[in-house]
């Protein structure tokens, strides 16, 4: 919620379709392409495609791996956390990788902004038009003041994002084949597309978000170790040399398809693959941060949000449906 609400409107309406193709057309052939490289290797398509793809595509493990290991035990039967050590190890393993990926990707367009192509790279331009870049200017100017954090910002947004919250799990009892985690990421798109919530909800849900971030995100991940992960599946995981194949095959075609797409699109080939590739494959928001920081691109961080939030969303719906069948 706060992710979302603390974009600039105008970013996320004048990405559009430029954007969304791009970041659409990188999570539908991804997908399906590791689960044709998983049935090759005899690794299975539904492995490839859900546990593999699937997970690192949906952008980190709350946005991700848990509501996924929900969905697949629905689907299939059996507890959420037999599936949640298999989708957290590919994860991590492919965070790692976008980090370095979006390094190198930097180091070539500094070499050679044109090595492979014209316009490979815009050393943090978006639009290889000229005098038509997109505003890449990060969150509410209201989070720039320098005030501190007040306890009634973090009580508006702890009531907004609980209140989406329960709507979310409200609509989703009504709508079994949709998780509630998606609902709620469409409630708040909504809000913000259509401008129906005052700048003072908006900023609180920033900082609610921020504070979760920092401060309660690495109690999460430590629970979430101890208590839900098999760390003995995870190490036989990382030993099995198709999984970590098929987890460098994600992120490899996710970097090649969406800065492809991207650039018939108009954007940079580098640009484009940071932002609707390694956007969709990295950690989510401490992800997004990592990246940007080895790609030197922070002015990108606004479509990273996007890729993380509406395109783990959408990630979550494909496998959704996939999972009924294949599981």
């Amino acid at each position: 919620m706060g992710s979302i609400l603390a974009m600039k409107r105008s970013i996320l309406m004048k990405a559009g379709a430029r954007f969304f193709l791009p970041m659409i057309g990188t999570l539908l052939v991804v997908i399906l392409l590791t689960g044709v490289m998983g049935q090759a290797t005899g690794y299975g398509f539904a492995e490839g495609a859900l546990m593999t793809s699937g997970p690192i595509m949906g952008a980190g493990m709350g946005m991700a791996a848990i509501p996924l290991s929900e969905v697949y035990a629905n689907a299939a039967g059996g507890n959420a956390e037999n599936y949640l050590s298999i989708l957290s190890a590919a994860v991590m393993l492919a965070n790692i990788m976008t980090i370095l990926a979006a390094a190198v990707l930097s180091s070539m367009g500094k070499r050679n902004p044109d090595m492979f192509f014209k316009g490979f790279s815009g050393e943090g331009k978006i639009l290889r038009a000229e005098g038509k870049d997109l505003e890449s200017a990060d969150f509410t100017d209201q989070d720039e003041n320098g005030d501190s954090t007040l306890y009634k910002d973090l009580g508006i947004g702890f009531l907004t994002a609980g209140t989406v919250f329960v709507a979310g799990r409200i609509l989703g009892s009504y709508t079994p084949m949709i998780h509630p985690f998606l609902w709620m990421v469409i409630i708040s798109a909504v809000c913000k597309i259509f401008n129906l919530l005052p700048t003072a909800v908006e900023f609180g849900c920033n900082q609610w978000n921020k504070f979760i971030t920092k401060v309660l995100t690495p109690c999460m991940l430590s629970a979430i170790g101890l208590s839900m992960i098999d760390l003995g599946k995870v190490l036989s995981l990382l030993s099995d040399v198709r999984f970590l194949l098929l987890c460098a095959v994600t992120v490899i075609l996710a970097i090649v398809v969406a800065g492809a797409l991207g650039y018939f699109c108009g954007f940079y080939f580098v640009e484009s693959a940071i932002m609707a590739g390694i956007g969709l494959a990295d950690m989510g928001g401490t992800g997004d941060i990592a990246v940007l920081s080895a790609a030197n691109r922070m002015n990108l961080l606004p479509f990273l949000q996007i890729s993380s939030r509406i395109g783990g969303a959408l990630d979550i719906f494909i496998l959704t449906m996939l999972a009924q069948h294949l599981l």
